[in-house]
């Protein structure tokens, strides 16, 4: 997911510095600041866009992935949880079992040792 982020970022940057009304026109064939906000609809102003585009596209590619390996996740953990449901009730039950044997014994240590 990151990858895609990265990628995303990396192909903005590439239009912007590709752009030839911000890198690579001279600073003579460069419009002025006023001009270039008269012309929305310029070459450059639609390649900007259109690489906005594409980071939203790729941003909301990422999230998608984001969201979903968050739900594989939670999936996982609760079939995780499912099955070490059973080992655990079987080491309580072995727990107890174990604490009545040992309470049975100590009751017999005694009885015999002090009689009825």
């Amino acid at each position: 997911m990151k990858t895609m982020l990265g990628i995303a970022v990396a192909a903005a940057a590439l239009i912007l510095v590709t752009s030839p009304a911000i890198g690579a026109a001279d600073e003579k064939e460069k419009p002025a600041p006023a001009q270039v906000q008269k012309e929305p609809d310029s070459a450059a102003g639609q390649r900007i866009e259109s690489g906005a585009r594409q980071i939203g596209r790729g941003v909301e590619e990422a999230a998608k992935g984001v969201v979903q390996g968050s739900k594989e996740a939670g999936r996982k953990i609760s079939e995780a949880a499912k099955e070490a449901e059973p080992k655990a009730k079987n080491a309580w039950q072995s727990l107890k079992t174990a604490a009545v044997d040992a309470g049975r014994s100590v009751k017999t240590f005694f009885t015999r040792l002090f009689g009825d």
